[in-house]
């Protein structure tokens, strides 16, 4: 991403990148090494603290008119990127206002979140909860930038989160990615009525075969964990009514939420070791890392049958 970030939004040598919800580091490293000047922008306090300890410098806030003022004294960036954290933003308008406070004429915002369509083709009805507030499609997103004289630039599918979506936002004209993107939602029906009821009818037949598939298994005597305890595997679980009657725990890799429980559901979250040969069945809540979990997890434990959340036809 930073390479293709680079690229496209011109960022030169020294040019300053800024990264709004950027959580340790990670992609700010990236701008770093092919030679920008970075700031990060993020409200967890021990994430922020993370962050700066392996020399990341972060703004321990959420983004806004503070924050703004603070990257100024560093100059306008280049580029803005935030992903998977715009979906977040409850004020909209006030979150704008303060980005065009420090984006100049020839800068670049990128963000890249779950795009709406993919979510709806695929069933991904997990990805709703308290965080998101909003749900990107490119049609509606065009018409609100126009309010701030800002465009989308262009538009590319990524299979990030089995479905994202990378946008390029400034002043300027809509290349040919912006308007195939709409037709594509258009055509899809995205904006008509009965695809509600439809979405509504196989995100019910998503529940209904899982938890047939987890009882038929814990029935015949199998024992199931769930593996990666993801944000969107709460409202997985609550929404289909799984706890610790079908579930023994949950692990993950992240020392953040070993020890801790999976709200709602309440199944204690455990480090992946902690999976035994008495396991039969992983339903694996992280479903976008899904390929990876199973590479990591299929060698020590071959017997293992893992479940995913969605039928994807």
């Amino acid at each position: 991403m930073a390479k293709d970030v680079t690229t496209r939004a011109r960022v030169g040598e020294g040019d300053l990148v800024v990264d709004i919800g950027s959580n340790v580091g990670t992609l700010l490293s990236a701008f770093r090494d092919l030679g920008a000047e970075i700031q990060g922008v993020d409200p967890a306090t021990n994430i922020a603290a993370l962050a700066t300890k392996s020399g990341i410098p972060t703004i321990n806030d959420f983004f806004g008119g503070g924050a703004a003022k603070e990257i100024l004294k560093k100059g306008k960036p280049k580029a803005v990127t935030m992903t998977n954290a715009f979906n977040h933003v409850s004020h909209l308008d006030s979150f704008m206002k303060a980005l065009l406070l420090i984006l100049p004429i020839d800068g670049v915002f990128v963000i890249e979140l779950p795009y709406f369509l993919e979510i709806i083709e695929k069933k991904h009805f997990d990805v709703i909860y308290l965080e998101h507030v909003s749900y990107i499609a490119i049609k509606p997103l065009a018409r609100y930038f126009k309010k701030f004289d800002l465009s989308i630039l262009h538009a590319e599918e990524n299979d990030y989160m089995s479905g994202s979506i990378r946008i390029f936002v400034g002043y300027g004209e809509e290349d040919e990615t912006v308007k195939e993107q709409i037709i594509r939602e258009e055509r899809a029906g995205l904006f008509d009525e009965g695809i509600w009821a439809k979405f509504a009818k196989t995100v019910l037949d998503c529940k209904l075969n899982l938890l047939k598939e987890l009882v038929v298994a814990k029935a015949s005597g199998g024992k199931i964990v769930a593996i990666g305890a993801a944000a969107k595997g709460n409202t997985l679980l609550n929404y289909c009514g799984i706890d610790a009657t079908l579930i023994d725990f949950a692990t993950d890799a992240s020392p953040l939420k070993i020890g801790k429980y999976t709200p709602g559901s309440h199944l204690p979250i455990l480090s992946d070791d902690a999976i035994g040969d008495d396991v039969t069945h992983a339903l694996i809540l992280a479903w976008n890392i899904a390929d990876f979990l199973k590479e990591k997890i299929s060698p020590v434990h071959p017997k293992l049958a893992f479940i995913t959340p969605h039928v994807v036809e």
